[in-house]
């Protein structure tokens, strides 16, 4: 149902051939649909059930993700060539098609926005500007690409916050103002409940950067693993402990078995590299090898 809505969300952006089929090839095929499914989780734990607002809520997330990932590519920031295991947008299609396209996704994900028709409508599409503007994702790529290297953790951490978990804050506590039950605590608990999965969930991918037999440049300058190894295990084990914390007050079986699904591959990867992950770190590896051994 995930994939259909976003597809139809896509497909009603631009009548030109061309630069939908670069859109396309920038979202699809879907990577992991971390996000999207989020919002499906949480809409079954809180609603039990997925409603027209979700599916608008869960398209707007992920054609804003791909928007991100396409300008992150781009050789005046990243400069990735593959995404995804396919050539990254850029390198497919060539640089303005891909900016006009990402640009585009943007301007998508927040007309998809206002299709939907809830009271809570405004309040999310305040949410999304906070979440994914100059105060939230924007920031967090611009304090990535200005720390050229000179970072410690507090300030990777920063960046995680705003670069990652901003989008996934606005997954949760958007799925949460879509419930109907809505007070203070709870909004804060959800937009916690993003922060923590959208840390977890990068320094769990900085270790998985790290199985690579071949570390970048910039991988080496900004990898928390590589030169703050013990304060980003402790970042992660706390960020984890947080979020299993408020998935089990608040009852979230569907959050619970899609995280621990998440969680699980990652260990699988995480230990079955280990040994090139030891050559690439710094840090206390006894400590990381036993935190990944049982975290699951």
């Amino acid at each position: 149902m995930l994939i259909e809505a976003i597809h139809k969300a896509l497909n009603k952006t631009t009548f030109h051939k061309e630069l939908l089929e670069v859109m396309d090839y920038a979202v699809f095929p879907a990577g992991k649909l971390f996000r999207p499914r989020l919002v499906e989780a949480l809409a079954l734990d809180l609603n039990h059930e997925l409603t027209q607002a979700h599916l608008h809520l869960a398209s707007a997330i992920e054609m804003h993700h791909a928007y991100t990932l396409v300008h992150d590519d781009l050789p005046a920031m990243d400069n990735d060539l593959m995404r995804r295991g396919k050539p990254s947008t850029h390198a497919h299609f060539g640089e303005w098609k891909a900016i006009l396209a990402g640009d585009a996704l943007l301007i998508a994900s927040f007309a998809e926005l206002m299709e939907m028709d809830h009271p809570r409508a405004r309040e999310i599409h305040k949410l999304m500007t906070w979440a994914t503007g100059a105060k939230g994702l924007i920031e967090g790529q611009f304090r990535d690409l200005a720390a050229d290297g000179k970072v410690n953790i507090q300030n990777v951490i920063r960046i995680h916050e705003l670069k990652t978990a901003r989008l996934i804050q606005l997954a949760t506590l958007g799925s949460y103002l879509l419930s109907g039950k809505i007070n203070l605590r709870g909004k804060i608990e959800f937009l916690r409940l993003g922060r923590e999965i959208g840390v977890s969930f990068q320094l769990l991918d900085d270790l998985s950067d790290l199985t690579e037999t071949e570390v970048s440049v910039h991988e080496k300058a900004i990898n928390p693993f590589i030169s703050n190894g013990e304060k980003a295990l402790n970042e992660l084990r706390l960020s984890h402990m947080r979020l299993t914390a408020i998935t089990f007050k608040h009852r979230l079986t569907h959050i619970e078995k899609m995280l621990q699904n998440y969680f699980k591959a990652n260990q699988d990867n995480l230990l079955r590299n280990f040994s090139i992950i030891e050559k690439n770190s710094g840090g206390d590896q006894r400590a990381l090898r036993e935190w990944l051994t049982t975290f699951v």
